[in-house]
């Protein structure tokens, strides 16, 4: 019952981070969302699109690296986890188009889910590798 709860919860996660997907426009150039309030306009940047990959690489009995392109320059995030309870964060700081996380202190012979998030913390994408045996 728990995995149909975490497929159902990744499942809605997904669906709403894919509704706040704008599409680009057919020069792949960056289009920006607009927040309306009561009081004021706000320019937000759209979220990022995975354009490229994932593609998971590297796979050791200790670690993995899990690299991807996007259409716009966005900082990396992905989240990870072995049981689908506890997660945790790879960040790397700064904007780019190119992206590479490197996991590392992973058990070995262990399957891992992730999540690569984007600007707003919505997921953009799932997907899951399993390390090496020592």
């Amino acid at each position: 019952m728990t995995k149909a709860l975490l497929a159902i919860a990744l499942g809605l996660t997904l669906v709403l981070g894919f509704a706040a997907l704008k599409p680009a426009s057919s020069s792949n150039a960056a289009v920006d969302a607009t927040v309306t309030t009561a009081a004021t306009e706000t320019q937000l940047p759209a979220p990022e699109r995975i354009s490229k990959g994932p593609v998971v690489s590297n796979v050791t009995p200790r670690s993995a690296s899990i690299g991807w392109i996007t259409d716009v320059q966005a900082p990396t995030e992905v989240r990870y986890s072995s049981d689908g309870k506890h997660w945790h964060a790879a960040i790397k700081p700064g904007a780019e188009h190119g992206h590479v996380v490197n996991i590392t202190r992973l058990a070995p012979n262990t399957g891992y889910q992730f999540m690569i998030m984007t600007l707003g913390h919505a997921v953009n994408y799932t997907g899951a590798f399993h390390t090496k045996p020592l």
